[in-house]
């Protein structure tokens, strides 16, 4: 075959002996073999370029995609790392937390108990009030009745020189309130023994 050059192949040409003819034929296929081989090499050059990209392309995007994929496992082995570390902190903090809760919680069990306390203070303070009022009302009229006669006591003096300035006075005014008077001035000679007796000349003075 000629290989779509045209050229007719020696098994289909009439036999000859011819030597010349037998050199051109050959040296006809040689050049037809070499320019063949020409165009083989020339193919194949182009193909093993075209490949050589395609292959550089591929390596090219093999790295890329390498790279990608270590940033991908470095990001999630960063992601982990974060997220180990939140997750420890978030446990110390509850940890905390937890630890806070259970302090307040004491706190306000004994606040609790110190409001119990301070209202059984009040209520036995209140208590003990009562009873000390009942006391108070039981001994108020003897002390009344003390203190009243203990004031009388005190004025006796003075009510002695009130007396004996108004008999003093009626003996220089009349003889009948002389004689009116002299009754007067020997009650107030008369010291007074009782609290009834002060108490009484007390309220006829102060008539």
């Amino acid at each position: 075959p000629g290989l779509g050059t045209g050229v007719t192949p020696l098994t289909d040409r009439p036999m000859s002996f011819d030597a010349a003819s037998l050199e051109r034929a050959f040296a006809q296929q040689f050049v037809e073999r070499r320019q063949l081989l020409k165009e083989l090499r020339q193919y194949d050059d182009e193909k093993l370029l075209s490949l050589y990209e395609e292959r550089k392309f591929l390596e090219r995007r093999c790295n890329e995609l390498h790279a990608l994929h270590n940033g991908a496992v470095e990001g999630v082995c960063k992601l982990l790392k974060s997220r180990q570390g939140l997750l420890e902190t978030a446990e110390s903090n509850q940890e905390k937390l937890l630890g806070e809760i259970d302090g307040l919680e004491a706190k306000i069990a004994e606040l609790q108990q110190q409001v119990a306390d301070e209202k059984q203070q009040c209520h036995d303070a209140e208590q003990a009030n009562e009873a000390l009022q009942r006391k108070l009302e039981a001994v108020r009229p003897e002390s009344h009745d003390k203190r009243t006669q203990e004031d009388a006591t005190k004025d006796v003096p003075e009510l002695k020189h009130k007396l004996d300035g108004v008999a003093d006075e009626a003996e220089e005014a009349t003889p009948e309130a002389t004689d009116m008077a002299e009754p007067h001035k020997g009650t107030a000679d008369q010291t007074p023994t009782s609290g009834e007796d002060i108490v009484e000349l007390t309220k006829r003075l102060k008539m």
